[in-house]
């Protein structure tokens, strides 16, 4: 009955929702994993990166590896042409994806890199679309 539809209401909504539904982050933390997913990359993309750099830094052993993003390639690992020999040769090939060498730099991607970058540039317009599914799913 009435407690049932309270009960949801109060767990899927946040307490001080906006007037406006476009202006989103009226369904509360917790309430859909997906979502929670969704809005840490829209708000901490810039960590979420860090931390596979970081990640990508101890597999390969090289310190120096940074991810850095520029309008042309977007998202990209970059390292020095002395270490760009260990990660075209496997098995570090088999993972890094050559992209583009400059004077002193060799760029790669991979496969996991481009994925986050995809979900970052989306998560905004994603978080508002799983926000109004959840809104048209309790209002129904």
């Amino acid at each position: 009955g009435h407690e049932t539809l309270v009960t949801l209401l109060e767990t899927a909504l946040t307490e001080e929702p906006p007037l406006l539904l476009r202006d989103g982050n009226f369904i509360a933390q917790g309430y859909d994993p997906d979502l929670d997913e969704t809005r840490r990359l829209r708000n901490e993309g810039r960590s979420v990166i860090a931390g596979l750099q970081q990640e990508y830094s101890v597999q390969t052993a090289i310190q120096s590896l940074k991810i850095k993003h520029n309008n042309v390639l977007g998202y990209f690992i970059e390292t020095t042409a002395t270490h760009a020999e260990k990660m075209l040769s496997p098995p570090l090939s088999d993972l890094f994806i050559h992209r583009q060498t400059t004077a002193n730099q060799v760029r790669f991607t991979t496969v996991a890199l481009s994925e986050l970058e995809t979900k970052i540039l989306n998560a905004a317009n994603h978080a508002q679309d799983i926000e109004q599914r959840h809104f048209d799913d309790l209002r129904a």
